[in-house]
């Protein structure tokens, strides 16, 4: 997981920080995990685990001086972010938590407010309910709305689409960092889109199939994307790959509406995965105003990365977030 770490620098000087951590009280100043020297008052240590117990010493280092604070003992809690914390369904590899409503967590404006540029991006704001699982050991949430229509360059410029402290994968060639987080009652939370392809197969594994060949390719018996197991539940059209019960009443419409003839039709769920030019989506807007259906839920298809897409964010719980005073 992660531990965001806030620090007061009374120093008028330039300063470079060296940060370093161990499991005892006797920290080695050997290696630091990392070194500062833009002036920053915050880091998130993303090796941290929760459950366990860290000792950091901050050295701050000015041209004439050098300061070695006492190690700070800090506890790495193993919370599960707001919202109800007993699952309702499953376990901690797929399970769910139940909802949240945006007057106990976020709306869509502090999500907004987080990224790293709005270019492109509507930002009227939106109060969803939030529903809340575990996969593979990770918080989730999920709204019960898109957001806006923007485009995945959009999203990537703005560093939410990865959810990874890095330029996403290299085959890319980015140059926009995509950990962007927000805090929220001492916790951190990490922006990004849903994954749309199965876990433990690839691009080339769906290259070529058609729009619901998920549901018939041998490739994908028993693997299940991020996509299908936190949107299907919560409609209640039951897709075949559905593996949870239905959790939710929401009309896919409010994630992927609907549109005058074929307008929509080709508009789905923007996802992390890419493809030379284009972004994988998941989901259609059904044909001229038309009511939602497994098809068009489940879909699986491919959308210029400059063209608009449904832009419906995972918010990943990554951890706690301590302050010290240097």
């Amino acid at each position: 997981m992660a531990l965001k770490l806030k620090w007061k620098n009374p120093n008028k000087v330039p300063t470079t920080i060296d940060i370093y951590r161990s499991d005892t009280h006797d920290v080695s100043l050997t290696t630091p995990l990392v070194t500062l020297s833009e002036g920053e008052t915050e880091w998130v240590d993303t090796t941290a685990l929760f459950g366990k117990t860290y000792y950091y010493v901050w050295v701050v280092n000015t041209d004439n001086d050098q300061v070695v604070s006492q190690p700070q003992k800090i506890e790495v809690a193993d919370r599960h972010g707001p919202g109800p914390n007993t699952l309702l369904h499953g376990n901690e590899n797929y399970g769910f938590f139940g909802t949240v409503s945006s007057a106990d967590f976020v709306n869509s404006g502090v999500i907004t407010d987080a990224l790293k540029s709005v270019s492109g991006i509507g930002t009227a704001v939106v109060y969803p309910t939030w529903f809340k699982y575990i996969r593979k050991g990770k918080v989730l949430f999920v709204p019960s709305t898109r957001f806006t229509d923007t485009t995945w360059n959009s999203l990537y410029n703005a560093g939410a689409v990865f959810g990874t402290d890095d330029f996403g994968p290299p085959e890319f060639g980015g140059s926009v960092n995509q950990f962007t987080t927000f805090e929220f009652k001492g916790d951190l939370f990490l922006i990004r889109l849903p994954k749309g392809i199965p876990d433990g197969l690839t691009v080339s594994d769906v290259t070529g199939l058609p729009a619901s060949g998920l549901n018939t390719s041998p490739l994908a018996v028993g693997k299940y994307s991020e996509y299908e197991d936190l949107m299907f539940p919560i409609c209640p059209i039951t897709p075949l790959r559905q593996r949870m019960v239905t959790v939710g009443n929401v009309d896919s419409a409010f994630i992927l509406p609907s549109g005058y003839s074929s307008d929509r039709t080709a508009i789905g769920v923007a996802c992390q995965e890419t493809s030379a030019a284009n972004n994988y989506i998941r989901g259609y807007g059904p044909y001229n105003w038309g009511a939602q259906s497994r098809a068009s839920i489940e879909s699986l298809g491919l959308r210029n990365r400059g063209s608009i897409s449904c832009w419906w964010p995972v918010i990943e719980y990554v951890g706690r977030v301590d302050e010290i005073t240097l």
